[in-house]
């Protein structure tokens, strides 16, 4: 990876799934969606938490910065939400609600 890049990790969710190799997550300022990732991700099964730089939650308050310099590497990895699924559903109904009353 070149230095400056960033890295989303969001398909794998088992413990026997990876995205990306060690190397990635060594270079890489790690940030997670939420404590599920440090047991559900493969990528991530024997990071130490002290190797995680923060959950989402840390960089949507400003809690945490996710990049530092212009070189650094940031990865973010999640294994899902709830909250995104029911997001996603409400979304998908009130565009047909929307449509069906357009006929």
């Amino acid at each position: 990876m070149k230095l400056g890049s960033h890295l989303d990790l969001v398909g794998s969710f088992t413990p026997s799934m990876r995205e990306c190799d060690d190397e990635a997550i060594k270079r890489g300022r790690v940030f997670v969606d939420g404590d599920a990732a440090m047991v559900e991700a493969g990528e991530l099964v024997g990071v130490s938490e002290e190797n995680i730089c923060g959950r989402l939650v840390n960089l949507i308050s400003g809690d945490k910065i996710g990049r530092c310099s212009k070189e650094d590497i940031t990865v973010f990895k999640s294994v899902g939400s709830a909250v995104v699924d029911l997001a996603t559903a409400q979304f998908v109904y009130e565009t047909f609600l929307h449509r069906n009353n357009n006929l």
